[in-house]
């Protein structure tokens, strides 16, 4: 009996060892690797899953713009409105599950080593005869995922500093030290990513052959544009010659960050961001200056206000030709509604319709210029007159103010005599408030901003900390533009650059006095 047992049991195993061969069979139906590129629609697809992974840029919920001290929201704040800003700018960053979590794809992050796997894979199979898909698109395709593998380093040196350079997949068999990545210095990973760049430029369109459908694909500004960022943020001095880092190794003895300042950087952001102008300018893209619609009434002075917000709230390639990049992946509805906006609109019965959840410092509103073109605290009319001093006590609006402020309303003195891009880009208790149905600069909203009334605090949430709203969330954050400005021209680079620069703030602030200031290198600005 007992031989018997162990007779059925050899059988068995036997049979287990021969057919081995039907366990390795895909089961109909089942997607594999193979099926991505077995025609040009298959492939495409597979091309649009390696743009996926591109970050919702205007998303609050998945980016780390609000950690600086430009916007703030009250506190406590409400648990139903978590913001993994909050988390970071408080402290509570930890290692086990943090917030924006882009190396894993947690917390609100998304998985860029992932994506770069697939771009990788993509680039590996291009090199297949795909049907349908003629080479002209091949090649084309080939240069989008070279960007979107770029920006998806790029984006993990921000994040991350010294990162591992993924330039090709690993084979299954690779061995535990092969799979251990090192990090490489951060001047390793901004040359692997102006690489990319270069090879990905000369194989994209100058334009996009259809605006609408094809929206958010790569073109030759995008990549421009994309390089001279990289490079000015290369040598800028966060990555050039910061001894801050003189510690920062790797195991064996790699210096992360180098310690010599390479003042040749400069002149090579410099040529590509003018490259990249250039470029743009043969595309056919220029400075954004609105064109009333029909039914609008807009005095010069308006006029100005929307070219300024519109130039980052109007979306479509058609109207606004400086969006060079329009990423189809980020909806900036939360932070120019939802999450700015106060309620206007005494009809409108319901306070949670306008969930006001983040506002600017005092310390913002004051960055802006007064209506001399000079700094707040630089004016001596203001200083001397002693509005300065005084900026925070009330004062009552007159006629001289109608276009800004509601005549005979009472509101602190910071709001008056400002430049046209504080109030294009800010709102405050007794300011205007255009749009939103009213169309005429004649005939707009008044933001009533104290406690209980229509833009108030009604609730233990949704309202603004300071009495202070944002009209145009992305000028805030630009705010800082103006060190990216020194920068270059204490580098002493060329005086053309002051000129360019003149021109986009004559498009912001045309109306300001222009103010020359002593630089470091002795010129002027």
């Amino acid at each position: 009996m007992e031989n018997r047992i162990i007779k059925y049991i050899l059988i068995c195993c036997i049979g287990l060892f021969f057919a081995c061969d039907y366990l390795d069979v895909v089961p109909d139906n089942i997607a594999t690797i193979d099926n991505a590129f077995t025609s040009r629609e298959m492939a495409e697809k597979f091309l649009f899953t390696c743009y996926s992974y591109m970050p919702a840029h205007s998303n609050p919920y998945s980016q780390a713009f609000f950690i600086g001290d430009e916007f703030w929201t009250y506190q406590p704040s409400d648990a139903a409105f978590y913001l993994p800003f909050e988390v970071i700018a408080k402290g509570n960053q930890g290692i086990v599950s943090p917030a924006l979590n882009y190396w894993e794809g947690y917390n609100n992050g998304k998985p860029m080593f992932i994506g770069l796997r697939d771009c990788n894979i993509f680039l590996e199979r291009m090199n297949e005869d795909i049907p349908g898909l003629d080479e002209y698109e091949k090649i084309q395709w080939i240069a989008e995922v070279k960007f979107l593998k770029a920006y998806y380093h790029y984006w993990l040196l921000r994040m991350y500093g010294p990162i591992p350079l993924i330039k090709e997949n690993l084979p299954v068999s690779a061995s535990v030290e092969e799979v251990q990545a090192p990090r490489e210095p951060v001047d390793d990973c901004f040359d692997y990513i102006v690489s990319l760049l270069n090879e990905a430029e000369a194989d994209l369109p100058l334009m996009l052959a259809n605006m609408t459908t094809e929206s958010g694909r790569a073109t030759q500004p995008m990549v421009l544009a994309l390089k001279a960022k990289v490079l000015v943020e290369a040598a800028s001095p966060l990555f050039n010659g910061n001894t801050d880092y003189a510690n920062f190794k790797r195991k064996d003895g790699v210096q992360y960050f180098n310690q010599t300042y390479d003042p040749t950087k400069w002149e090579k952001a410099a040529e590509a961001c003018r490259y990249a102008i250039d470029i743009c300018h043969q595309a056919g893209y220029e400075l954004y200056q609105h064109q009333p619609y029909m039914g609008e009434n807009l005095n010069p002075e308006m006029l100005t206000q929307m070219s300024i917000r519109n130039s980052v709230t109007e979306e479509s390639y058609l109207i606004n030709r400086e969006v060079v990049w329009n990423n189809p992946n980020s909806m900036s509805s939360p932070l120019n509604g939802g999450f700015c906006h106060p309620k206007v609109d005494p009809s409108i019965s319901s306070v949670n319709i306008f969930t006001v959840r983040v506002s600017v410092p005092l310390k913002i509103a004051e960055l802006f210029y007064t209506s001399n073109g000079i700094p707040m605290e630089e004016d001596s009319e203001w200083e001397t007159s002693g509005k300065y001093a005084e900026r925070y006590s009330i004062k009552i609006a007159t006629d001289t103010d109608r276009y800004h402020i509601r005549v005979g309303h009472q509101t602190a003195i910071l709001n008056f005599d400002r430049e046209i891009r504080f109030y294009a880009n800010l709102g405050f208790d007794g300011g205007l408030w255009y749009g939103n149905s009213k169309f005429d600069s004649d005939d707009q909203w008044v933001v009533y901003a104290k406690l209980s009334e229509t833009g108030g605090k009604w609730l233990n949430h949704s309202f603004s900390i300071r009495v202070i709203f944002v009209k145009n969330w992305l000028a805030i954050v630009m705010l800082s533009a103006k060190t990216f400005i020194l920068q270059f021209i204490i580098h002493g680079l060329s005086f053309g650059w002051l000129i360019y620069i003149c021109f986009v703030r004559k498009r912001q602030t045309r109306l300001m006095v222009p103010r020359m200031k002593m630089l470091p290198n002795g010129s002027m600005l």
